[in-house]
């Protein structure tokens, strides 16, 4: 049997988690927990040679760092066909996580959504899968994305921009000089899932109206997945040049357990400052006043990986 953790612990997670408007007496500054695309439509795979499904290695690693919330970052539950069988994959590694977790859909969680919001219920903003919650000084909006590839797009008069820019007017700077937003579709890749020739990629044109607007209201972090990996990326305009002062630092956190795919060959694009392609794991952030000071953490049993430091609000 694979190593898991005792029980008592999933106890302990429901016991200190803050409810979902972040006003419980959670330790501050608050702590995160954020990765993406994770449970197979098959049982953990241990000796498998390909390295795919280990998604109860992050879930164990999830429940150690005792976070205050838990970011799914989409592809919560992988399936071959028909509705996404949480009960049996997803749920029996981190159900226990279920009091402290914020997701946002992927395509395959959003292909059943009756099923998505059955499964993580209230914080699973229905309908339209986005909502927003506040973690002492910072403002956390969590968005799906996956309207943003479908025929309307998420452009100005699509549901998801009017919610966004709604949410982000009622948020100012002024009174939250700091702004996370994750969603399951990055902006920026090195390389997409999908391409296995290596061929760098420029920003993701789909996604750039929800970009477009964060970037404007001065948010400062975007955690997303999809690629099958992690990457770190400097701060960042709409375009993809360096913008220090006014830039989003974006992390791509794929890491969940389902598999990892390829960073593809050198050289990697100037602006990605950190990645690896061969460990699972998660991004590990503690949200304080001004600054997120991020680190990543390696599941057990991977290879170990480094790459640590902190954002600065605007």
């Amino acid at each position: 049997m694979r190593r898991s953790l005792a029980l008592a612990l999933g106890a302990l997670l429901v016991m200190t988690a803050c409810d979902r408007s972040g006003a419980a007496s959670a330790p501050s500054p608050f702590t995160i927990a954020a990765t993406g695309d994770i449970a197979c439509p098959t049982p953990p795979m241990p000796d498998d040679p390909m390295r795919r499904c280990q998604y109860d290695l992050v879930a164990e690693l999830v429940k150690s760092l005792r976070p205050t919330r838990f970011l799914a970052l989409g592809g919560e539950q992988y399936t071959f066909a028909g509705p996404p069988d949480y009960a049996r994959r997803y749920d029996r590694y981190f159900g226990s996580l279920k009091p402290i977790t914020d997701p946002v859909p992927g395509p395959m969680d959003w292909s059943d959504r009756a099923a998505y919001f059955t499964e993580f219920g209230k914080a699973a903003g229905a309908p339209l899968g986005s909502y927003s919650f506040d973690l002492g000084s910072w403002h956390v909006i969590a968005l799906n994305s996956t309207p943003c590839f479908r025929d309307r797009g998420c452009g100005p008069g699509t549901p998801v921009y009017d919610w966004l820019s709604a949410d982000l007017a009622s948020h100012p700077n002024s009174v939250f000089p700091c702004t996370l937003a994750y969603f399951h579709d990055p902006r920026f890749l090195s390389v997409t899932w999908w391409e296995r020739d290596g061929v760098p990629k420029g920003p993701e044109p789909r996604v750039f109206p929800l970009w477009a607007q964060l970037q404007s209201a001065g948010v400062d972090v975007v955690l997303a997945a999809n690629a099958h990996n992690y990457e770190r990326w400097a701060p960042q305009n709409t375009a993809g040049r360096l913008d220090p002062k006014h830039g989003i630092t974006e992390f791509v956190v794929g890491t969940g357990g389902r598999r990892l795919l390829p960073l593809g060959p050198l050289p990697r694009p100037a602006n990605l400052r950190a990645a690896q392609d061969t460990s699972y794991g998660v991004l590990w952030a503690q949200l304080g006043d001004g600054r997120m000071r991020y680190a990543w953490r390696s599941a057990p049993l991977q290879p170990t990986f480094q790459d640590a430091g902190t954002v600065r609000c605007h």
